[in-house]
C-alpha cells in the first residue's frame, strides 16, 4: 500500500510549537477544522515548511502525546482481549468499571441467540450439532445504546467476539477504538422475561479526551429502521429527538449517534428507493405498467408533457352522488409543488407545471373530495378541455361548475360539460333563455363570488377617483351580483347608466327630482348600502401611488391574442345612446350648481364588459337551472390547495418541491383513505344544500390593493389569452423555445456544441 511522505519536521518540534496553544485543543471534545487560524500560527514556528492540512492530520495522530496527556499502552498483539481476560492478576491490577442493567423482553428479541443445525466432520463420521449465533447487524448497536444509557460512557465501543454456551449467558467482548479500554459483557437468559446484563470495563483512563468526531458505522438494519421514521420527518427534527433522549447536561456526544450527513443520506436513499426510474418521464411510463397505478394513470402525453389520472374510487364517488341530487363540482389550478422536469436531471428546460384538479361537494357541510387530476405544463384551453372530455366519457355531467374568471378555465368547462363551442354561445343562449323565461337542463357554469368581488375593488377605474364614488358603484355591482329577478336587473343597469352619464342631480325649481337624482335614490335603497357614504374613510394620495407601483409588476398585461369580445344585449347599448341624447337635449340650468358626484362616463365601459359575461357572475339564471346556491364558491378547492402543500407535503421552499411520480404515489394514497370515508356514508347522505348567507359588505377602514382593469387571461377582458396564467406562470417568459420538444431541443444543443468545438465560433440556436 502507498504511504504519503513522513513530516520535515520531528515529532519533538511538532510537540513544542503545539503545546503553548494546548487550552484551544483540549477545551472542548473536537478538533479545531484544518482552515482554523490556529495551525497558521504553529506553521509560522516551524523551521520547515508544512501544510494546515498537514498540522491537522498529525496532531490527530499524535494528540495524546502532543499535551502530554496519559495514553494507555498500545495492546501487545491481536490477541489482546482475550489476553486480558485469562490473565485474573492482571485484571485487578488495572483500573476497572463493573455495573450491570436489565433487558426486558422486547429487546431480548433483538438479541435472542438463533439456533440451526450444522453438519460437523468427526474423525470419519458427519454428525449434526446446533450451533447459536446472534442474529447479525442487530445485537452490537442494541448493547452501544443499553451500555451508553447505564453508564454515559465515551468510549466507541467495537464488538468482535462472542461466545454462546447452550441456553445459559452469552458472553460479548469489545474494545475502544479510541482509547482502547477493554469491554467484557456476560448477559443472562431471561428469567420471569428479564435478562440481566453485566458488564466490565478495564483500563478505562478518566483523562483521556474522546473526540466526538468518530463515529461507530450504522448497521443496515439500523439504518432501515431509521429511514422509516424519517419518511414523515427532517433529518435534523429527528437528530434532535435523538439526543433529546440520550444525552443530558455536560455529555459528550454518543459515538453510536448518527451525524446529521448521515441521517440526510438515508432520507435520500429512501426517497430514491420509491422511484422506479431516476427519469420521471420513464417512472410514470413503469408506473403505467404495473398495479395499482395502471387503472389510476389514464393518459400520459410527452409533448406537451401532461398526465390525467383518477381512481374507480372516485367515479363510484361521484355517479353515487348523482344518484342522490345535483352535483356540484369545483375546477381550479395550483403551482409551486413540482420539481422541473425534462431529457435529464441536469437539463429541466420545460414550463411551470400546474396541477389541476376537480372537487366534488359531498354533504353538507362536512367535505369535498377530489374526484380527477391532472399535472400539466401546457395551460391551454384545449389541454384543459382533453382532460375534462376525457374524465367526462365515464362519469355523469355535473349539474353546476364553480370556478374563477379564467377565460381557458370557462371555455374548456363550456365545451366540455355543456352543447355549446365557446363561451360566446353560452352566454348569448343565456341571455335568450332570460328573455324568454325557459328553463335549462345543461351544466350551470357560476363564477366564484369572493373572486368576482375582489375583482370589483381592484378595478383601476377607480384609481384616481373619490372613495366613495368606488364603493358606491361596486356595491351596486355586488346588488347586481346578487339579483335573482331578471327584470329588476334591467332597472338597476338603467338607474346606473342614468347616474353615472349625467353630470347634475338634485331638485329642479326646487320642486321636482332630475332622473339623475331618482335613479341615485333608487339605487340607494338596495339591501347592499349598509354604509353611509360619509362613513368611509377617503384615501390620500401617497396610500394611492403606493397601491398603483405595486401593481405594476403585477401579472395583469394587456399581452392578449384572441379576439373574443364581449356582446352585451342590444337593449343595453340602446340605454346608453337615449341617455346621452336625452343628457344633450336637456336643461338642467335650475340644478347646474348641484354637481353629482357620481358622475363617472369612464365606468360605462366596466359596465359593458361586465355585462358581457352578466350569465357567468349573477344569480339571475339560478332560477332556471333548478339551483339553490346563492353564493357560489370554490374556496373548498383553494382549501384543498392549501392542505397538499403545507400539511401533506409542507413545501414551503422550491427546494422541497416533489417529482412528479412521487406526488402522485402519495396523492393517490391521501384521498383514497378520505374517499373510502365519504362512500360508506352515502347511503345515508341526504340531498346537498347550501345554505344562504347574506354578503358581509366591506369594511369602511379597509385598503385594497389597486391593480390594473383585467388579467390578460380574465374573462372579462376585451382579448382573453385562453391559457390559464396562475400567479403568471402559465406564460412562461425564458430564453429556451420551450414550445419544442425535449428530446429535439437535447439532440439540437448537441449539435450546436459540437459546430462550436469544431468551427470555434458560437452557434445560435432560434
Amino acid at each position: 500500500m502507498k504511504r504519503g511522505r513522513k513530516f520535515s519536521n520531528s515529532i519533538e518540534d511538532q510537540k513544542k510549537a503545539f503545546s503553548p496553544y494546548k487550552n484551544i485543543f483540549t477545551s472542548n471534545n473536537h478538533l479545531p477544522a484544518a482552515s482554523d487560524p490556529v495551525y497558521t500560527e504553529i506553521k509560522s514556528v516551524l523551521a520547515n515548511p508544512i501544510t494546515e492540512k498537514g498540522l491537522y492530520i498529525s496532531v490527530q495522530k499524535n494528540f495524546n502525546y502532543f499535551f502530554d496527556i496519559k495514553l494507555i499502552e498500545e495492546q501487545r498483539n491481536s490477541n489482546s482481549i482475550q489476553d486480558d481476560y485469562s490473565d485474573p492478576t492482571q485484571a485487578q491490577a488495572s483500573k476497572s468499571i463493573n455495573f450491570d442493567f436489565l433487558i426486558d423482553l422486547y429487546k431480548w428479541e433483538k438479541l435472542q441467540p438463533i439456533s440451526k443445525r450444522v453438519l460437523v466432520r468427526h474423525n470419519t463420521k458427519s454428525v449434526l450439532k446446533k450451533k447459536y449465533s446472534l442474529p447479525k447487524h442487530m445485537w452490537a448497536h442494541l448493547l452501544r445504546e443499553e451500555i451508553w444509557k447505564a453508564m454515559k460512557t465515551p468510549c466507541s465501543w467495537i464488538f468482535k467476539q462472542y461466545s454462546i454456551k447452550n441456553e445459559d449467558r452469552i458472553t460479548c467482548r469489545g474494545l475502544c477504538k479510541q482509547c482502547k479500554a477493554s469491554l467484557n459483557v456476560v448477559i443472562s437468559w431471561p428469567v420471569d422475561k428479564i435478562a440481566r446484563c453485566m458488564c466490565s470495563i478495564r483500563n478505562c483512563d478518566a483523562s483521556f479526551i474522546h473526540i466526538s468526531d468518530k463515529k461507530i458505522k450504522l448497521s443496515p438494519v439500523k439504518r432501515v429502521d431509521m429511514s422509516a421514521e424519517l419518511k414523515h420527518e427532517a433529518a435534523i427534527a429527528y437528530r434532535n429527538k435523538i439526543s433529546n433522549e440520550l444525552m443530558d447536561t455536560g455529555d459528550i456526544e454518543p459515538s453510536h449517534m448518527p451525524t446529521l450527513g448521515c441521517l440526510r443520506q438515508i432520507k435520500h436513499e429512501q426517497r430514491q428507493s420509491s422511484y422506479y426510474d431516476s427519469n420521471q418521464v420513464l417512472s410514470l411510463w413503469m408506473m403505467k405498467l404495473v398495479t395499482p397505478y395502471k387503472e389510476a394513470i389514464k393518459h400520459i402525453s410527452l409533448y406537451p408533457f401532461y398526465v390525467f389520472y383518477w381512481t374507480k374510487l372516485q367515479e363510484a364517488c361521484c355517479k353515487n352522488l348523482k344518484k342522490l341530487g345535483r352535483i356540484v363540482l369545483s375546477v381550479d389550478a395550483t403551482g409551486s409543488i413540482f420539481k422541473g422536469l425534462g431529457p435529464n436531471n441536469k437539463m429541466l428546460v420545460t414550463k411551470h407545471l400546474f396541477l389541476y384538479v376537480l372537487i366534488i361537494k359531498t354533504l353538507q357541510n362536512v367535505s369535498s373530495v377530489p374526484v380527477s387530476q391532472m399535472v400539466s405544463e401546457s395551460q391551454t384551453l384545449d389541454t384543459i378541455y382533453q382532460w375534462l372530455q376525457a374524465w367526462r366519457k365515464c362519469n355523469p355531467v355535473p349539474d353546476e361548475v364553480n370556478l374563477d374568471d379564467s377565460s381557458a378555465l370557462i371555455g374548456a368547462v363550456v365545451k366540455a360539460f355543456t352543447k355549446y363551442e365557446s363561451i360566446a354561445e353560452y352566454v348569448e343562449d343565456s341571455y335568450r333563455r332570460l328573455e324568454d323565461g325557459e328553463v335549462s337542463d345543461t351544466c350551470y357554469i357560476r363564477i366564484d363570488t369572493s373572486h368576482f368581488i375582489k375583482i370589483l375593488f381592484n378595478l383601476s377605474c377607480f384609481k384616481h377617483t373619490d372613495t366613495r364614488v368606488k364603493f358606491f358603484y361596486v356595491k351596486c355591482l355586488i346588488e347586481l351580483k346578487n339579483c335573482d329577478d331578471y327584470d329588476k336587473a334591467k332597472y338597476i343597469i338603467s338607474d346606473l347608466i342614468t347616474v353615472c352619464l349625467n353630470q347634475h342631480d338634485g331638485i329642479i325649481n326646487g320642486k321636482n327630482a332630475t332622473r339623475c337624482e331618482n335613479s341615485k335614490r333608487n339605487l340607494k335603497k338596495l339591501c347592499a348600502f349598509h354604509v353611509d357614504d360619509t362613513e368611509i374613510e377617503i384615501q390620500d394620495n401617497d396610500k394611492i401611488n403606493a397601491n398603483i407601483e405595486e401593481s405594476s409588476y403585477s401579472i395583469f398585461d394587456d399581452t392578449l391574442k384572441y379576439n373574443t369580445k364581449q356582446k352585451c344585449p342590444k337593449w343595453i347599448y340602446n340605454k346608453i345612446d337615449a341617455e346621452k341624447i336625452i343628457t344633450t337635449l336637456s336643461d338642467d340650468n335650475d340644478c347646474s350648481h348641484h354637481e353629482n358626484l357620481y358622475y363617472f362616463p369612464a365606468f360605462i365601459d366596466v359596465l359593458l364588459r361586465l355585462m358581457g359575461q352578466f350569465p357567468l357572475w349573477s344569480n339571475v339564471m339560478k332560477n332556471l337551472y333548478n339551483s339553490d346556491i346563492d353564493r357560489p364558491s370554490s374556496s373548498n378547492i383553494e382549501s384543498y390547495f392549501k392542505n397538499l402543500k403545507r400539511l401533506l407535503f409542507q413545501i414551503g421552499s422550491k427546494s422541497q418541491r416533489l417529482r412528479i411520480d412521487e406526488f402522485i404515489i402519495k396523492h393517490l394514497e391521501y384521498f383514497t383513505g378520505e374517499l373510502y370515508i365519504v362512500n360508506s356514508n352515502i347511503a345515508q347522505a341526504q340531498r346537498y344544500k347550501v345554505s344562504k348567507k347574506s354578503i358581509t359588505p366591506g369594511q369602511k377602514t379597509k385598503t385594497y390593493k389597486m391593480v390594473p382593469q383585467f388579467r390578460d387571461d380574465s374573462v372579462f377582458s376585451d382579448n382573453p389569452s385562453l391559457v390559464e396564467n396562475w400567479k403568471g406562470l402559465g406564460m412562461s417568459k425564458t430564453v429556451f423555445d420551450l414550445l419544442k420538444s425535449y428530446l429535439e431541443l437535447h439532440q439540437t444543443l448537441k449539435l450546436a456544441l459540437k459546430l462550436t468545438l469544431k468551427l470555434g465560433v458560437v452557434i445560435e440556436i432560434t
